[in-house]
């Protein structure tokens, strides 16, 4: 076992997480479910979507929604288990507003997404991601 990351591997994993988020923000459900393994899951709040049919509906009815949102990603930092499974923690920033028009907003929430790596036959998909909000706008 190495617990050296390869550059490769964490590009691989740099992109499954940006394209979560762009997926989410750009309202382009398709492949959504595909960055997880088949029995992946994503939690936020007291909701997980486990799998991929309920991965994609969580995906098409978020993108569905009439609101504009855009999502800062940064300090993913990532610590080797073995040489199949990695563990992530990132950062984000989410600004959403109802209107799909240029405007100012505020921050909608602050938090970090937990991440669990699996290396497949096809790539690293995301095993599990937890989201957790740290700050959240005022009511």
């Amino acid at each position: 076992m190495s617990t050296e990351i390869q550059p490769t591997t964490r590009l691989e994993l740099r992109t499954l997480v940006e394209e979560f988020n762009w997926k989410l923000d750009h309202a382009e459900p398709e492949g959504f479910a595909d960055l997880f393994t088949p029995d992946g899951s994503f939690a936020a709040g007291p909701k997980e979507h486990v799998g991929h049919e309920a991965l994609a509906a969580f995906a098409a009815a978020r993108t569905a929604q009439p609101k504009l949102s855009r999502t800062m990603v940064c300090n993913h930092r990532l610590v080797a288990a073995d040489d199949d499974h990695i563990g992530g923690a990132v950062q984000y920033i989410l600004f959403m507003k109802d209107e799909d028009a240029p405007q100012s907003t505020e921050i909608f929430a602050v938090g970090e997404y937990s991440d669990e790596y699996t290396r497949t036959s096809d790539g690293w998909r995301i095993a599990k991601r937890t989201s957790r909000q740290v700050f959240q706008r005022a009511s």
